[in-house]
């Protein structure tokens, strides 16, 4: 990870427990790293070789942004409907339902624990990812939140400034005790 102060090897324990990030990678490309003011953070590219030193060897690539927060939150993705809604989970996560018809049907969560995750998100969490046009697949885990992008995006100053700013809103969205509120970026 590229956090080289203190705190970044916390980011690569609770990534270990991670469903969305990639357990395995050769290195980060286009990186901003957040790292003060109460906020450690970074969005970039993570690519490896499928099989180095060989013709058919083929560079993957994802983009993903990794935050700290100091709240507590059970293991739990949340992910916009797609096409794969009909494939079985089989990461031991059970679904979480909420009251919000309209909200189960934008999105599909999974938790550890349902109903602490049922508990965590309030009716501002869910009003904000039903009305947001940006969804990125998310995930709580072991106290780092992470999104997974678009990374044949993420070489766009645009995009990632879009996708910090996503972030800022949604610390805005989510109980202060979960997430405390961010400013990453100058307004």
């Amino acid at each position: 990870l590229p956090f080289g102060r203190k705190g970044g090897s916390e980011f690569i324990e609770s990534l270990k427990d991670a469903r969305l990030f990639w357990r395995h990678y050769d290195g980060w490309e286009h990186v901003v790293v957040f790292d003060g003011d109460g906020i450690s953070a970074a969005i970039g590219n993570i690519w490896y070789d499928t099989d180095p030193g060989s013709k058919n060897s083929t560079i993957k690539n994802a983009g993903f942004m990794v935050v700290r927060y100091e709240g507590d939150c059970p293991d739990t993705t949340l992910e916009p409907h797609h096409l794969t809604d009909m494939l079985p989970k089989m990461d031991g996560r059970s679904r979480v339902d909420f009251e919000s018809a309209a909200f189960n049907k934008s999105w599909r969560v999974f938790s550890t624990d349902a109903k602490a995750a049922f508990d965590r998100f309030d009716q501002s969490t869910l009003e904000f990812l039903e009305a947001t046009p940006f969804k990125p697949t998310i995930e709580f885990v072991g106290g780092v939140l992470v999104l997974e992008l678009d990374h044949s995006e993420m070489y766009q100053e645009s995009y990632r400034e879009k996708v910090i700013r996503w972030v800022e809103d949604f610390s805005k969205a989510v109980p202060d005790d979960l997430m405390a509120p961010m400013k990453m970026l100058d307004r």
